[in-house]
C-alpha cells in the first residue's frame, strides 16, 4: 500500500532523492493512500533532489510535496516532459524563491507530447525568482 511506502520512506535515514514518473502513477491508489504517502514524504528531512517525468498534474504534485520542499534543502530540481502552463511555472518558480534558496541545479525540459504554454513574458516574470538561489551552478 502506498501509505506504508511513505511510512518507510519517512523512517529511512538515507532518502535523498524523490521522483514521480508517469501521469498515471497513482491511478490505482485510493485518495486516502495517496494523501498518507505524501504526508509521510513531507516529514522526510533529508531529500535534496526532486525529479518529475511525464506529468500533466505537476501543480497538484507540488502542492502535495510542499511540506517536503519546506522541510528540506532542495539542491536539485528536474522536470522532464511535464506539462508547464503559466500557473505551474509561477508556482514552481515561487517555490524556488521562497523555499528552495539552496537550489544548485535546475533542469526543465518541456519538449515532447505534453509541451508547454511558456513564452517570453511568463519566463520574464519567473526569472527573478532564480536570483534568490545564489548557489545555482547548472541551469
Amino acid at each position: 500500500e502506498l501509505g506504508w511506502l511513505g511510512h518507510f520512506a519517512k523512517k529511512t535515514a538515507h532518502l535523498e532523492e524523490f521522483g514521480v514518473c508517469e501521469r498515471d502513477a497513482f491511478n490505482n491508489c485510493s485518495q486516502q493512500s495517496i494523501d498518507k504517502f505524501f504526508e509521510a514524504i513531507g516529514k522526510c528531512n533529508r531529500i535534496r533532489k526532486l525529479e518529475f517525468l511525464l506529468l500533466n498534474d505537476l501543480i497538484e504534485i507540488m502542492h502535495k510535496l510542499h511540506p517536503a520542499i519546506k522541510n528540506n534543502s532542495i539542491t536539485h530540481w528536474s522536470s522532464d516532459e511535464c506539462y508547464l502552463g503559466e500557473m505551474a511555472a509561477n508556482n514552481i518558480f515561487n517555490a524556488f524563491r521562497d523555499d528552495m534558496k539552496g537550489l544548485e541545479e535546475l533542469r526543465i525540459n518541456c519538449h515532447g507530447e505534453y509541451g508547454h504554454d511558456l513564452n517570453d513574458d511568463i519566463m520574464a516574470g519567473c526569472i527573478p525568482s532564480l536570483a534568490a538561489c545564489p548557489g545555482m551552478r547548472k541551469l
